[in-house]
């Protein structure tokens, strides 16, 4: 079994409820785990930490999730980067929006539990089981 704590994961929300319960299930798991609070703190830190996963909340302060798809895009340093939009926006059109990001996939959070969430960045981290 891979050791989660070299797999660094960025949980970008401006909800502090969600962030906190989230942090607290990965780091159970053993995964490192930092949190941001807006878009602006998000591609920084995204630049200086270099995560191996970003968890990205769409409706956030100073720049929203798809802002941060499109800047990340732009840089060849962290264009890479893996995503998955895990977002409280469940119209079709954001899923639509959210499909031609290059994210790895688009959860809406009243869809899925902590627990849930596990086995979706594992696959994203290419972990197996």
């Amino acid at each position: 079994m891979a050791d989660l704590a070299q797999y660094r994961i960025l949980i970008a929300d401006d909800e502090v409820l969600v962030k906190t319960m989230y942090v607290e299930r990965l780091k159970a798991e053993g995964f490192t785990v930092e949190t941001v609070g807006d878009g602006e703190e998000a591609l920084a830190k995204i630049k200086s930490w270099q995560p191996n996963l970003v968890l990205l909340d769409i409706m956030m302060p100073k720049m929203n999730g798809f802002e941060v798809m499109d800047a990340l895009k732009k840089d060849a340093k962290v264009k890479d980067t893996k995503v998955i939009l895990l977002t409280a926006l469940s119209g079709t059109e954001h899923k639509i929006k959210g499909a031609t990001t290059n994210a790895l996939d688009y959860i809406i959070k009243s869809d899925i539990v902590p627990d849930e969430l596990v086995p979706k960045i594992k696959a994203a981290l290419g972990l197996s089981e």
